[in-house]
């Protein structure tokens, strides 16, 4: 099991930080929704960078509901 995942019935979207679909879609709720402040908040994206492309979409849901 990874270590940076603390509850496993929540896979991370990213797995070098641990870094959950809830936790991002709380940021985007409180207004940091670019993923460039999700990154900053989180460390997402700035390690194997895998998990870029499922955060964008996420971004992107989220743009759609506004």
């Amino acid at each position: 099991m990874n270590e940076n995942c603390p509850n496993p019935k929540e896979p991370p979207i990213c797995y070098c930080t641990g870094t959950t679909e809830a936790k991002i879609k709380a940021l985007m709720a409180n207004e940091i929704n670019t993923l460039e402040a999700i990154a900053y908040e989180t460390g997402a994206t700035t390690g194997c960078g895998a998990c870029e492309h499922d955060i964008q979409v996420l971004i992107a849901q989220h743009d759609k509901k506004d």
